[in-house]
């Protein structure tokens, strides 16, 4: 048999893990988990599930046909493969919602088929485009009649608590979810919430009732014990009022700094010039897969997701990645993937051995690259030399359309000023130098509106 490869993110799951087989992602159902898997199959959920686009689909076979000869083993599955695996740290707000009430969905189907979810992770929700999905399919197990649900703390604490934080205080507290993988803790994310969030009857009763039975119950069992008698009501009552609490959250309206970048009177002449250039640019190399960096609210990303077969649009700015999520829905491209990641300190490896979480730049992997209007920021403000930025870019991707951002540029002495640096390294001269070293020069173009040029390149690797 060849040799196969665990993913770190799947070690814990008794009931069955995820390899790397023979080009192939594989995932085992070992033989304690055959009665709830079959269950699962045989009572018409999974059907239900996937023909709806709520899990995961699989295709499935026996251990001694795929050649694996580990004991204890019950099927082999071989489910479809994300193009892109992202994290709830890493979500827009309305992503996070869209996940959040995708698994109340799929817990409320699986109680009308016998079955319930043992885990309410964020992680086994994965975004294909917009659209959420669930894809551990080793979460389902048979229902009993009257037990509480065991995964409601952890959906609590995965979904509820996050997104009222961003919406209560501040987008970027989803960043907690860094720290604390298996969700923010109750008392921790309660003393965040403003006291005006006890208004609202379903975040109260799930989240500030409930951080008061934890507090007084420091056994997980009496604290499970506790929640289930939230409401009074029965686990689709509980299953309601979370779905109530999820609808409720809204984000006030507000703005950032650059939400507003595309918005000013001076950009559009550019814009234009520029967008005819990219669209004809991405004609020319077609990608497969694209990362958009320093994407701002997507203008750009949507533009290319017309052109690539998929793209993820990636900025600092939570509040522009939401901007960006929302017109892509308004636009209806599936093909697009906003996520909120900070080029300068991306989402590091995480977990046991710093492994169950992969890093940003492992996932994000792609044949192409667009970085438009960014370069002089990581310069300026990042104090990065092009040397620097040259590397990293070339071990994203083989293709870049790059811009370059002349001295004379407002924006260039702008930051240049705010940072007092000198600008003497910042030349056109040494951009291609540095470039050269890792990419071959396709096609170079000046715009004529600014003091700005657009570059397609290609990697020597």
């Amino acid at each position: 048999m060849n040799k196969i490869r665990a993913l770190p993110s799947s070690f814990r799951d008794r009931s069955g893990q995820v390899f790397h087989h023979q080009g192939r992602i594989i995932r085992t159902v070992q033989d304690s988990y055959r009665a709830d898997y079959d269950l699962l199959m045989n009572s018409g959920l999974y059907q239900e599930l996937v023909s709806d686009k709520l899990l995961i689909e699989h295709k499935e076979e026996s251990p001694a046909k795929s050649g694996w000869q580990d004991k204890g083993l019950y099927k082999i599955l071989e489910p479809e493969v994300i193009p892109v695996i992202s994290y709830p740290y890493e979500w827009s707000f309305s992503a996070y919602k869209k996940a959040a009430l995708l698994t109340l969905k799929i817990e409320k189907a699986a109680l009308k088929h016998g079955l319930t979810l043992k885990d309410a992770s964020s992680y086994n929700v994965q975004f294909k485009g917009l659209m959420p999905v669930f894809i551990d399919t080793l979460s389902f197990e048979r229902y009993e009649i009257n037990r509480p649900w065991v995964a409601y703390r952890q959906f609590c604490q995965h979904f509820l608590l996050p997104l009222s934080l961003m919406a209560y205080r501040d987008l970027r507290l989803q960043q907690l979810m860094k720290n604390h993988l298996d969700g923010v803790p109750m008392d921790l994310g309660v003393k965040l919430l403003p006291g005006k969030s006890r208004l609202n009857l379903h975040l109260f009763l799930n989240l500030h009732l409930h951080a008061l039975s934890a507090t007084k119950y420091q056994k997980e069992g009496a604290v499970e014990k506790e929640a289930s008698k939230v409401t009074g009501r029965g686990l689709e009552g509980i299953l309601d009022s979370l779905e109530k609490a999820v609808n409720s959250l809204r984000l006030p309206e507000s703005r950032s700094l650059w939400s507003d970048y595309y918005r000013l009177p001076d950009m559009s002449e550019y814009s234009r010039e520029k967008e005819r250039l990219t669209i004809g640019w991405l004609n020319f190399i077609k990608p497969v897969k694209l990362v958009d960096l320093g994407a701002n609210t997507g203008f750009y990303s949507r533009l290319a997701a017309g052109k690539a077969g998929y793209v993820v649009s990636c900025d600092f700015d939570s509040l522009a990645v939401e901007i960006n999520y929302r017109q892509a829905e308004t636009e209806k491209i599936g093909n697009l993937l906003p996520l909120s990641i900070d080029l300068i300190n991306p989402s590091p490896g995480l977990g046991w051995r710093n492994l169950e979480r992969e890093t940003f730049d492992v996932r994000l992997k792609s044949d192409s690259v667009l970085a438009l209007a960014l370069i002089h920021h990581l310069f300026f403000s990042d104090n990065l030399p092009f040397s620097a930025i040259a590397e990293y870019l070339s071990s994203l991707g083989k293709q870049l359309i790059v811009e370059f951002v002349g001295p004379s540029d407002p924006q260039v002495r702008l930051l240049s000023q705010i940072r007092n640096a000198d600008v003497s390294a910042y030349s056109e001269t040494n951009f291609q130098a540095d470039f050269g070293r890792y990419f071959r020069l396709r096609k170079k173009q000046p715009l004529k509106s600014k003091d700005r040029i657009l570059y397609l390149l290609e990697g020597h690797r």
